[in-house]
């Protein structure tokens, strides 16, 4: 913003002489998610996954970083956002990585949301509104032991077994007298 509006393109190495994540250099977030702090949607967004060098400045309120030196690597979709924020999650299991927006929503034991849902629990269960992706994270004990990521149908849950296979979740719903 601090210069105008860059207009990228994959491949090409962008280059800055300062990084600091207040006032200038390229910014990227090493959580996919963070990213959502500063656009609205991932679905009116082109997302990419970046090679962040140079000069790197964090500020240290989320994943977001400042760089001297930038290049796009890859145009991600939605099972590649999911990926990508189901390895952050593994990887950093001290972070708050919760998030609840219309497209996204990552939470504890239950996520639904339009496009990407991950849940991270002893049971966890995901369903997305539209066909999307979701993510499955069982915690037992404080630590991760199964992770599973999906393509799942609009308007269905699903959850893990006991051997870590998904499956489709029947709602329980009573009869009305």
């Amino acid at each position: 913003m601090g210069k105008g509006t860059y207009h990228y393109e994959p491949g090409v190495k962008y280059v800055e002489n300062e990084a600091n994540c207040v006032k200038n250099g390229f910014h990227a977030c090493e959580y996919i998610f963070d990213c959502l702090s500063y656009y609205r949607s991932i679905s009116d967004s082109m997302v990419y996954l970046v090679e962040a060098a140079g000069d790197i400045d964090e500020d240290g309120t989320d994943s977001k970083i400042s760089c001297t030196e930038i290049e796009l690597i890859k145009r991600l979709g939605i099972a590649d956002m999911a990926y990508y924020a189901a390895q952050y999650i593994i990887v950093h299991p001290d972070r708050d990585v919760f998030i609840n927006n219309r497209d996204v929503e990552v939470s504890e034991n239950e996520a639904s949301a339009n496009l990407i849902a991950i849940a991270i629990g002893e049971h966890p269960r995901a369903m997305t509104v539209e066909d999307g992706v979701m993510v499955l994270i069982q915690k037992e004990n404080g630590h991760f032991t199964k992770a599973k990521i999906w393509a799942s149908k609009a308007g269905k849950w699903y959850t893990l077994d006991s051997e870590g296979r998904i499956y489709e979740k029947e709602e329980n719903r009573a009869a009305a007298h």
